[in-house]
């Protein structure tokens, strides 16, 4: 009888060491119940159908993650053709400086507006934090 100290042993034959696991259901199997077929080592033909059938789904599913990915590129790269033919079409027709213009004086407008904001949230911020060290300060100086 083989040794469990050196190693499994087949799930069938409890007295042969094991020379591989189930691919599908990783029980220790000897060289006599050994199926194999595609690089699958499997204990039995059921479990080497559920293996074979396993890697057919996982091949499905990721030529099918491949496709998406595909479209996906196709997709952005269309959306930046139509963007720079609108862009163009607009340049083109005399529109193009007034445009380029309009859109610069937007985007600094936009920047005032927001530079602003921030200086107020700054001010703010000093203030509140003056407000609680004034408070501390009151709280730590008993002669007040």
């Amino acid at each position: 009888m083989a040794n469990l100290n050196n190693g499994p042993v087949c799930i069938n034959h409890h007295n042969r060491p094991a020379v591989a696991h189930c691919a599908s259901c990783r029980r220790p199997i000897c060289e006599e119940c050994l199926v194999e077929q595609d690089g699958f080592k499997c204990c039995s033909k059921e479990c080497l159908q559920q293996a074979l059938a396993s890697t057919a789904i996982s091949n499905d599913i990721l030529s099918h993650r491949g496709r998406a990915n595909a479209k996906a590129k196709f997709a952005g790269f269309i959306k930046w053709i139509v963007i720079l033919a609108v862009l163009a079409g607009l340049w083109f027709s005399g529109l193009g400086k007034k445009g380029w213009n309009w859109v610069v004086e937007k985007f600094n407008s936009g920047k005032a507006v927001v530079e602003e904001k921030a200086k107020e949230g700054v001010l703010k911020d000093k203030a509140r934090r003056d407000g609680k060290r004034k408070q501390i300060d009151d709280f730590s100086d008993p002669s007040k």
